[in-house]
């Protein structure tokens, strides 16, 4: 049998008769209920649709960092093996030739392949005499002066960089700035390239024609000359000493930290030398200038953690020791003895304290870098 239902309004009128129907004809949603869902389903999914982004943005920014961090390291292995730094055209070839990467993986990240990253090196950067600093190529003359080996590998996720009028000032606030104040965009790298090298000292004790040679690496034979040799390298140079006229390879070593050598008597030393014969002014004056050399590198040489004395306090004591000494030997009287004895009890003092306690590993510091 089919039943017929009343309409809406009928059943309005009899709504109390038939409780079943009424809730039939009232279980669906008004405008206004269905809007105010939109709406709440808008808020929820724009919150969870931030924190996702934010959540993914965090992972590759962490991601980028990590991998500014392997890009440096690999850099720095690439110039110690190749004696060669690189500037900001290639220094993206060296790193990826480092690592086993393509060029392009190396140059642009995954999140902004249209982007590639920056290389900022230091404006005041000095390297010897090479204009510009960057690139720079290991030679037998080494450079003279090391300034502010310092450059930054920049990258970002999303905001447009241009390395355009980088002065130092703005190269400066950039090194100087933490991290956390750049944003999660922005990641930044710093690399320092002062420790990749080392001081070496070359010397002649005479002038004269036999002058010590010597090569750096694969460099030809070069001489010292009256002046000698002071200059930076970097760390892994194979530096060969010659003798003159024989050419007879004397000396051989890898560069790894502050050296010097002195050729005197047609022989390569790594201590200044007196020789037996009778000097020329010349002459001393040059052996002074190896003196002051070898106390020079002596006092930047590491601490006895447990020592008395410092390399420095040695140098020091040594010198008031030969200061006391020329007195009293120009004018001798018993004050002017006194002097020069008290003098040399503190130098003895001194050198003894260096050697107090000395264990495997119980140094501080090391050779000093620009």
């Amino acid at each position: 049998m089919q039943t017929t239902f009343p309409t809406p309004a009928k059943f309005a009128a009899r709504s109390s008769y038939y409780p079943e129907l009424r809730a039939y004809f009232r279980s669906g949603f008004s405008l206004l209920e269905v809007i105010g869902v939109l709406a709440v389903l808008a808020i929820l999914a724009t919150v969870i649709f931030s924190a996702t982004t934010k959540s993914v943005n965090s992972v590759m920014s962490k991601q980028e960092r990590a991998t500014l961090q392997a890009f440096a390291n690999a850099l720095q292995n690439s110039v110690l093996r190749t004696r060669y730094i690189p500037g900001s055209n290639d220094w993206y070839q060296a790193v990826a030739n480092e690592m086993g990467l393509s060029p392009n993986a190396v140059l642009y990240n995954a999140r902004n392949p249209t982007m590639p990253r920056l290389f900022l090196s230091d404006p005041t950067m000095v390297l010897g005499s090479n204009v510009p600093a960057l690139p720079y190529t290991n030679s037998a003359f080494g450079c003279a002066q090391l300034t502010n080996a310092r450059v930054i590998l920049i990258s970002t996720l999303g905001t447009p960089l241009t390395a355009a009028q980088t002065n130092s000032s703005n190269f400066n606030a950039l090194w100087a700035t933490p991290d956390d104040a750049l944003g999660e965009d922005i990641n930044v790298q710093r690399l320092n390239l002062g420790p990749l090298f080392s001081r070496l000292q070359l010397n002649n004790c005479f002038s004269g024609t036999n002058q010590g040679l010597y090569t750096v690496d694969s460099s030809p034979l070069a001489a010292v000359g009256n002046q000698g040799l002071d200059a930076y390298f970097i760390k892994g140079s194979v530096v060969q000493l010659y003798e003159t006229p024989s050419l007879a390879l004397d000396v051989k070593f890898v560069v790894s930290g502050d050296v010097g050598y002195f050729y005197a008597d047609n022989v390569w030393r790594d201590v200044p030398y007196m020789p037996i014969n009778l000097m020329t002014n010349a002459a001393a004056a040059n052996l002074a200038q190896m003196l002051s050399a070898s106390a020079s590198i002596f006092a930047a040489s590491p601490l006895n953690i447990n020592a008395t004395y410092t390399p420095q306090g040695v140098v020091g004591a040594l010198s008031n020791f030969l200061f006391s000494y020329s007195v009293y030997a120009a004018n001798t009287n018993d004050l002017n003895y006194a002097n020069a004895a008290a003098a040399q009890v503190t130098l003895q003092s001194a050198m003894i304290g260096l050697t107090n306690g000395i264990v495997q590993g119980g140094v501080l510091g090391g050779c000093p870098h620009p």
